[in-house]
């Protein structure tokens, strides 16, 4: 895919989301404070906007885990890279993720979960290092938090 098709591509996308921003979350994200977004939200974008965000969640988790490893001068697919980092590198569609995420907020016990978290078990349970098990220990928390 030439430069010119991806810089129209993301033009086009960045244009087809600016309407379903939320401003307020913008400015709060900006200022460090990201936006505590859960499965109410999500249930709530259309398919341009969770692309997005799964995007950016693939890019960052990648370039964070890999750049970690690296330091450590240790191999991402080795016994001594830690669990979730592993989990986190793990080769998967955006459309995957997307998916996963929708089947999780689609059983009500979910919607409050942090969006962030459930990306990582999504990607997690992909690369077969999470289970419903943990899923549950998810909600314990969520239950406790103020």
């Amino acid at each position: 895919m030439s430069l010119h098709f991806r810089l129209l591509l993301v033009a086009a996308m960045i244009i087809s989301l600016a309407p379903s921003c939320d401003v307020s979350s913008l400015a709060r994200a900006s200022e460090g404070d990201f936006p505590d977004w859960n499965g109410s939200h999500w249930n709530e974008w259309n398919d341009v906007r969770k692309a997005f965000y799964v995007f950016g969640f693939r890019d960052g988790v990648s370039v964070a885990a890999g750049t970690t490893l690296e330091e450590l001068g240790i191999k991402w697919d080795s016994d001594a890279a830690p669990r979730l980092t592993r989990a986190l590198l793990v080769r998967a569609t955006g459309k995957q993720i997307m998916a996963g995420i929708d089947h999780v907020y689609s059983d009500y016990r979910n919607e409050s979960l942090p969006l962030r978290g459930v990306a990582q078990y999504v990607l997690a349970s992909i690369g077969g290092f999470a289970d419903e098990s943990e899923l549950q220990k998810m909600r314990e928390r969520n239950s406790r938090r103020p």
